[in-house]
């Protein structure tokens, strides 16, 4: 199993430019043999399974000519899990945004991080209409250069 990431950006008109390929790795299991993906989290709710850093294009001011790094952060996430929550940590001015929910919609979630950005990820679960972390959260960083 591998995964590849492309990006791209929308013009003024609204259409899709050219998309770019920022990266790519072998995982090294199959995210369809439940045995593969147990052997992988050893037990835990998610597990990091690839990183990467890619040159993006962000558009924002402070960037050298809009384009700064990214790093791009492959997230295996257990059958267990409902929603990932993504709490933002990074030190004022670069926070985006608190702390939200999202619904796991597939067992390979994609993070983007920039320059400065810490975020803590816990894993989430319905019981009954509680939500319930389970596991310990995982921080990532990607630093200032």
């Amino acid at each position: 199993m591998s995964e590849e990431l492309y990006y791209s950006v929308r013009n003024s008109n609204g259409d899709w430019l050219d998309c770019e390929h920022l990266g790519g790795a072998i995982l090294g299991f199959d995210i369809d043999v439940p045995a593969a993906m147990d052997d992988v989290l050893a037990g835990a709710p998610m597990a990091l399974v690839s990183e990467s850093e890619s040159l993006i294009y962000t558009g924002r001011s402070d960037a050298e000519e809009g384009y700064e790094p990214a790093r791009v952060v492959t997230v295996l996430v257990g059958a267990k899990v409902d929603l990932i929550e993504i709490e933002d940590l990074s030190p004022a001015p670069t926070a985006r945004g608190g702390r939200f929910t999202t619904d796991v919609t597939s067992p390979l979630m994609l993070l983007v991080l920039l320059p400065g950005q810490k975020l803590r990820v816990s894993a989430l679960r319905h019981e009954g209409s509680s939500l319930i972390k389970i596991g310990g959260a995982m921080e990532l960083f990607f630093p200032e250069r």
